[in-house]
């Protein structure tokens, strides 16, 4: 969430803008995610996914969802889950968040344009 809200804050939201950044929790779904979990791992991920876990296409609705139907100046960096905004946690939100959003985006800028001048 640091660097979504990091990098929405330097694009245009639409409507002016062309690009939405947000991030999407599609959820715990019935994938092959866990194949190649070995021992008590495996019996762990099979209860858990039989007790808890939802079709792979429910999961997928969130991303749709995100992409297509949800108001793009509403999830323009904004946390998405089960087809709605969601707020985000409080470690994002606290007093020094902003200030750890930042350092994370120059570590990350400044590492990309070492990766791009080599």
């Amino acid at each position: 969430m640091f660097f979504t809200r990091a990098l929405a804050s330097r694009i245009d939201p639409p409507p002016t803008g062309t690009l939405t950044v947000t991030t999407v929790n599609p959820g715990f779904n019935k994938t092959e995610i866990g194949r190649s979990a070995t021992g008590i791992m495996v019996w762990a991920l099979k209860l858990a996914t039989i007790l808890l876990a939802r079709k792979p296409e429910y999961g997928s609705r969130t991303i749709m969802w995100a992409a297509l139907a949800g108001k793009p100046g509403e999830v323009h960096g904004r946390y998405t889950s089960s087809c709605q905004v969601e707020e985000e946690s409080d470690v994002i939100l606290k007093r020094d968040g902003p200030e750890v959003e930042e350092k994370l985006w120059v570590r990350i800028a400044s590492s990309r344009i070492a990766l791009f001048s080599s």
